[in-house]
């Protein structure tokens, strides 16, 4: 059985994965002293008023140091006409719903995977006009 605390979600590990994902979206590295720490995928909708986090990923080893903080500063600033940001994390990550919440963000629904039967909760953060 997968250990779904320690394993990435479906495709973190595939480079093909990884490359469609470069090719649809706006795909960032997340660097730390020239270390290549994690990333995050970013969607936009047509009119840019509205960004979706694909997948926010940092190594263990560099958790707990600010980085997912600087992440969405930039992911803010960087997308200022973005007022509308969604995201959704596996209802075991709790770590993961904690830091959402810190952020701002509300959940709005909880999905189940028919696959697999794994439950994601949405989370959403509306910026005021």
């Amino acid at each position: 059985m997968q250990n779904k605390a320690e394993n990435g979600p479906p495709g973190y590990d595939s480079i093909d994965w990884q490359t469609e994902m470069m090719q649809k979206s706006h795909y960032y590295k997340l660097m730390a002293d020239g270390i290549l720490i994690g990333g995050v995928i970013v969607f936009l909708s047509a009119d840019k008023r509205e960004g979706y986090v694909g997948r926010i990923f940092i190594d263990p080893l560099f958790q707990n140091r600010g980085y997912g903080q600087e992440v969405f500063r930039f992911l803010f600033t960087g997308y200022p006409t973005a007022r509308k940001w969604g995201l959704d994390t596996p209802s075991w990550a709790a770590r993961n719903q904690y830091f959402y919440k810190k952020l701002g963000f509300v959940q709005t629904r909880e999905i189940t995977d028919s696959a697999s039967g794994d439950a994601f909760y949405e989370y959403e953060l509306i910026f005021p006009e």
